[in-house]
């Protein structure tokens, strides 16, 4: 019996140090820059079938915490890797003769070095934009498509510092908007202003206690950026291995794992829907509060952010979870 997407990066870094959360995350972190804003949850419009202002998109921002040499960098590499794979790739072909024209990256990645202007200017560059069209049934029941645009991008950093390393509360904002996969624009001194369209950033990093300390001191980031991320952490690798081995079987397995990841950044559009028992479910969480105060583990005034936000985590990971393991949306 073949192995699931899962299992197949289970296999991939089964002898890898990292903790067994951050190779969780991870793939959870996967699923989502391949779906990117082409998958959503809820709102979608009666008119066209395209996502509205209101729906709920599948990006995440996670940050794996933890010591020096815990394993972080070893699963934030290897996702880029996965997303940058020199066989997951969009085809762009010509509408009138049916040619191929281009070839470029399904998912775009931000370089591991990025300033705040660099940041912007990534997200907004054409060959960033996927073009798609949308199949929905319209108000007389005929099936009908809609031309739909995005510009969609991963952020995949070794270092989460090295985003704030000056304009700390720039990138904080830039980022805040682009969670929530909504336009963005900006005036600029010799540019003008630039704008994006339909903006969604999927975002992964590591970093050290002591540097998160460091980060977390700017008000507007705390306040901001952190009250969106699921920080993850670990205080030690889950085993000392002198060596990881690359076996045929490990390679197999990452190659399954990429056409798995191929095929939603592709293929796969539209809204995801939760089964009925499953909707009720959250929103009895949600409405008797329980996710907000009654059963909250931590009552500290600084995170009242992030239980405010824990409805649209849950459904973000539920969604993820799911579309890591099929292709239905």
């Amino acid at each position: 019996m073949p192995l699931t997407p899962l299992e197949s990066w289970k296999l991939y870094t089964s002898d890898f140090e990292s903790p067994d959360l951050y190779i969780d995350w991870g793939f959870y972190s996967l699923v989502s820059s391949a779906v990117q804003r082409r998958v959503w949850i809820t709102n979608t419009s009666k008119l066209n079938g395209l996502p509205t202002q209101n729906s709920i998109f599948l990006n995440q921002f996670i940050v794996f915490v933890g010591p020096p040499a815990t394993g972080k960098t070893r699963i934030t590499s290897n996702v880029k890797a996965a997303c940058e794979h020199e066989k997951n790739k969009r085809i762009i072909f010509d509408t009138k003769t049916g040619r191929q024209v281009m070839v470029l990256n399904a998912i775009p990645c931000t370089p591991d070095n990025i300033t705040f202007e660099g940041l912007f200017q990534f997200i907004a560059k054409p060959q960033n934009l996927d073009c798609i069209s949308i199949k929905f049934k319209n108000a007389e029941g005929k099936d009908v498509e809609t031309p739909y645009a995005h510009n969609s991008v991963t952020a995949c950093l070794e270092e989460l510092t090295v985003m704030f390393t000056k304009n700390a509360e720039d990138v904080a904002s830039v980022l805040c908007q682009a969670y929530d996969s909504r336009g963005m624009h900006r005036y600029t001194k010799t540019q003008g202003v630039e704008e994006i369209r339909n903006c969604c950033v999927n975002f992964l990093a590591g970093t050290t206690p002591k540097d998160l300390r460091r980060v977390m001191n700017n008000q507007i980031v705390q306040q901001g950026f952190s009250t969106r991320v699921i920080f993850v952490y670990a205080s030690e690798p889950r085993f000392n291995r002198y060596k990881s081995e690359n076996t045929l079987e490990k390679e197999l397995a990452f190659e399954n794992l990429v056409a798995h990841v191929n095929q939603l950044s592709t293929k796969v559009c539209g809204e995801i829907h939760f089964s009925p028992d499953a909707d009720e479910f959250l929103r009895e969480k949600v409405e008797s509060m329980k996710l907000m105060k009654h059963e909250r583990v931590n009552h500290d005034a600084n995170l009242d952010g992030y239980y405010g936000r824990k409805k649209l985590h849950l459904q973000k990971l539920a969604a993820a979870l799911h579309l890591g393991d099929r292709l239905d949306s």
